[in-house]
């Protein structure tokens, strides 16, 4: 039920109109989604060597969003920001 109402698909049609082959790699893939970490979106399995990861896997490193980076900077130098505020980014007017 979560893929169908995750991808605005009737139960009737994925049971009906999608091959068993179809539905078992979409619950498979949702399994493997599930298995992932919220935070850095990495498995489990990729650290394990025992399962054909490594503990050296992935390496962190910072990546930079210039919008985010702008969004950071209005935040930390406006000391008179409104009670509840939040920063969006709006296009520039030409």
């Amino acid at each position: 039920m979560r893929f169908c109402n995750t991808h605005g698909i009737p139960h009737s049609v994925f049971l009906e109109e999608w091959s068993e082959e179809d539905r078992s790699k979409a619950i498979a893939y949702m399994v493997f989604e599930a298995q992932m970490c919220q935070m850095c979106g990495t498995s489990p399995w990729e650290w394990d060597e025992e399962q054909g990861g490594s503990r050296f896997a992935y390496e962190p490193c910072y990546e930079i969003c210039p919008g985010c980076e702008r969004k950071e900077w209005l935040r930390e130098s406006d000391d008179k920001k409104p009670s509840g505020a939040y920063v969006i980014l709006k296009k520039k007017e030409d």
